[in-house]
Order: structure tokens, then sequence, then C-alpha cells
């Protein structure tokens, strides 16, 4: 990881309270007044995964076995 891509991690860890605020703003403002989010982990990653032949990367949701749901890239 280069230095300009820690930095940005840290800052991210730092700010990660605000993000989760306006995360639940966005949520009330779109009418999802049901879901409540107690808590979120930001990760700062650029690098795409290398695909097999005929795939290429895409950034989706991918749901874990705890039953939350982790934005990743995966080879479609």
């Amino acid at each position: 990881m280069s230095y300009d891509e820690l930095d940005l991690q840290q800052q991210l860890e730092a700010r990660k309270d605000d993000v989760l605020d306006l995360v639940k703003m966005a949520l009330r403002a779109a009418g999802l007044h049901n879901l409540d989010i107690k808590s979120i982990h930001v990760d700062m990653t650029r690098r795409a995964p290398i695909c097999p032949p005929g795939k290429s990367p895409v950034w989706e949701a991918v749901p874990q076995p705890d039953g939350s749901i982790v934005y990743k890239h995966v080879c479609k």
C-alpha cells in the first residue's frame, strides 16, 4: 500500500462515524426508517482482482455468512 493509500485509509478510519451518520441520514431521507445501522467498517481498496479470460472485475454487494453485506470486486 502506498503512502497516499495509507493516509486515505487513516482518514477513512478517523471519519467512519461521520460516514455512518451520513448513511443513516440517507436511509431516513429515502424513507427507510425500519433499518438500523449500528456500526460501519470502512476499508479503502483500489485494486481489482485479476480475472480469468472473458471475465471482468465488477464492484458489487456480496452477502456474508453473518448476514452483513460487503461491497467488493468480483469476477463476472
